[in-house]
């Protein structure tokens, strides 16, 4: 059996999904953002200060301790990879445009999020700030 097949298969999907949702890069007008696989830390962490899309299945939807940012975490990204975060400001927008609240919404879905890749203590990360920089998909895949 080709082991190698289903992460080509996934691959591809993630990949046919971010093109498809390359209209929300949160950019410059007319700017392309990267495509980089969420799993890709190196990857990531090199395009800091640059517009990108990464699409995953998320894990899990937390919330620090102060209580103003909440986290989305997805799976098969290690400790100390890629989580995209939503400040309280935004909460109420993001949550809209998930369609509920997001730890109801998001966990076994895959997601597609842009925007400008920053570092929080050297984990690669993009602040969700608008509606626009998040899809979610229609129904929860199969884990």
């Amino acid at each position: 059996m080709d082991r190698s097949r289903p992460v080509l298969v996934v691959r591809f999907l993630a990949l046919l999904t971010a093109v498809a949702l390359l209209d929300m890069s949160g950019g410059a007008k007319g700017e392309v953002p990267l495509v980089i696989p969420i799993t890709d830390t190196a990857a990531l962490k090199a395009s800091v200060g640059k517009s990108v899309t990464v699409t995953g299945k998320v894990s899990r939807v937390g919330m620090s301790k102060s209580g103003f940012i909440v986290f989305i975490n997805f799976e098969g990204v290690p400790s100390g990879g890629f989580s995209a975060v939503v400040k309280s400001a935004n909460l109420t927008e993001i949550e809209w445009a998930a369609g509920a609240n997001l730890d109801l919404a998001l966990p076994g879905r895959l997601i597609a999020v842009s925007g400008v890749i920053s570092l929080y203590k050297e984990a690669p990360q993009i602040e969700l700030k608008s509606a626009s920089q998040i899809r979610v998909s229609g129904m929860r895949s199969a884990g």
